[in-house]
């Protein structure tokens, strides 16, 4: 899980990306032409950058969540086994 979330959260910036440079240049075309500065408007690589940063970091976030919940399930489950073995050989006679 901690793998697939960065790469899905990857992919998916990507496919923002091609979203939104196809809608921008749909946007560009149908403008009007009086419009100052037009073929001026662009995606800047310093947002971009930063914003795929985002995706992935917070897919990452988000994608270790339930793998912290499992692992405290697990480590709970292991501290109260170690008790159970710690009391029985309390217990035990001649010990």
């Amino acid at each position: 899980m901690l793998f697939e979330s960065p790469i899905i959260g990857f992919l998916s910036g990507v496919l923002g990306l091609g979203l939104d440079y196809g809608a921008l240049r749909a946007l560009v075309a149908l403008a009007p032409s009086g419009i100052p500065r037009l073929q001026e408007i662009g995606i800047d690589g310093t947002v971009l950058l930063f914003t795929l940063g985002i995706a992935v970091l917070s897919s990452a976030l988000f994608g270790s969540i339930p793998v912290l919940k499992d692992a405290g399930a697990h480590l709970s489950t292991g501290i109260r086994e170690g008790e159970r073995a710690s009391q029985s050989r309390q217990q035990t006679p001649g010990s």
